[in-house]
């Protein structure tokens, strides 16, 4: 195998320390869609591998390429990211709801 790549079949192994390349990717990604859609109340992120990064996520280079839109930069600083922890999202919004019906 070349050099620094792993053995077909076997794990793929990160150095300690390095940040995520998918927190890079999300981040470029996520700022491009921040100003189309207006969603100056939050980004929220969940699903997939990001959630089980927790703060390792959050110490990767994300926000410095969310933020790094040229013109855009003003709008996208104060935009915050939230990292959807619960299992199952779906059914805590559902409670929410619920709790709120008169009955």
């Amino acid at each position: 195998a070349p050099r620094g790549a792993a053995a077909a079949g076997a794990p793929a192994r990160r150095a300690r320390g390095a940040p995520p390349l998918d927190g890079v990717a999300l981040g470029a990604v996520a700022g491009d869609r921040v100003p189309t859609l207006g969603a100056r109340g939050g980004l929220c992120i969940g699903g997939g591998i990001v959630p089980k990064l927790g703060e390792v996520f959050f110490r990767s280079d994300f926000r410095r390429r969310f933020e790094d839109k040229g013109r855009c930069k003003s709008y996208l600083a104060p935009v915050p990211a939230y990292l959807i922890v619960s299992k199952y999202p779906a059914f805590v919004g559902l409670q929410h709801i619920l709790d709120r019906i008169d009955t």
